[in-house]
């Protein structure tokens, strides 16, 4: 009975520890149809692939899981929300993983990136902007990007993370509104780490907004609904998929990797597809 018991108890925890690694390593990727009456017709079919809180996650050798599902995607571009390194990691050597996807999708799409609140407090925060700007990433430092697609040109505006603003919500916003006034009235794109504000972002005038941050709840209830987000708290209200407000769409990225020694449960990591429509 002993011996049984053991080598039950053996099987569950390899089986815990096999769901454990499903939900922490396969990848899943959603296709969002972003329909915004904003949109000028020429974006109509505008590919973009958001990707968010990598946290110098692995996803096979050389990110090659990571790699074949954004190649199959296909994008017109790449953006990247925020927290693509963790604070935790100390070392030049940790930044590799970055350095292995920056470098291959750079080849794919243009990317463009915006920092989260884990760049505010990485000691490697300059090792990691000269990495990204050597790959050819444009990195958006309260700065806006003037771009075409098929002759349309459109505004992609990219804001740090309200941490680079001492959390001053006051500086944040005027900097939002500053960016908004230098995008010459074009349909608008924003690039930024956290969600929670999102009643600011539409207040503003923003089209279309990109966020991550709230890691879909750590532990999601179903598709749209987790456990607990930083910044909003148990049961946040922004954590995954599409959410509209007047004319204004934002879309939230679940994210890649954990922070510390957190997981995920029925919540894996996200790719998002988003075709203009």
């Amino acid at each position: 009975m002993k011996y049984k018991k053991t080598a039950l108890f053996a099987c569950a925890s390899i089986a815990a520890g096999a769901f454990a690694y499903q939900q922490n390593h396969e990848l899943q990727v959603e296709h969002i149809t972003c329909i915004n009456k904003q949109l000028p017709k020429a974006l109509k079919g505008l590919k973009i692939v958001h990707l968010s809180d990598l946290h110098n996650a692995n996803f096979g050798k050389h990110q090659k899981k990571l790699i074949k599902e954004i190649i199959n995607l296909q994008p017109d571009m790449i953006v990247i929300t925020g927290d693509i390194c963790d604070r935790r990691h100390l070392s030049i050597r940790s930044l590799r993983p970055i350095e292995e996807l920056i470098n291959q999708l750079v080849l794919l799409a243009d990317v463009y990136y915006v920092t989260g609140n884990h760049e505010a407090d990485s000691l490697l925060l300059p090792n990691l902007l000269g990495m990204l700007k050597h790959a050819g990433v444009h990195v958006l430092r309260n700065e806006v990007a003037l771009l075409e697609y098929h002759n349309q040109p459109f505004a992609l505006i990219g804001i740090d993370d309200i941490q680079f603003f001492q959390n001053d919500q006051k500086s944040f916003y005027e900097m939002l509104i500053s960016l908004k006034e230098q995008s010459k009235h074009l349909f608008s794109m924003l690039l930024v780490h956290r969600p929670e504000m999102f009643y600011i972002y539409e207040k503003v005038g923003y089209d279309i907004i990109c966020s991550g941050h709230a890691h879909g709840g750590q532990i999601k209830i179903n598709k749209r609904k987790g456990i607990f987000a930083p910044g909003q708290g148990f049961f946040p209200k922004y954590c995954s998929g599409a959410y509209e407000k007047n004319n204004a769409t934002m879309i939230v990225s679940r994210g890649l990797g954990n922070s510390g020694h957190l997981l995920r449960l029925n919540n894996r990591p996200h790719i998002i597809s988003i075709t203009l429509c």
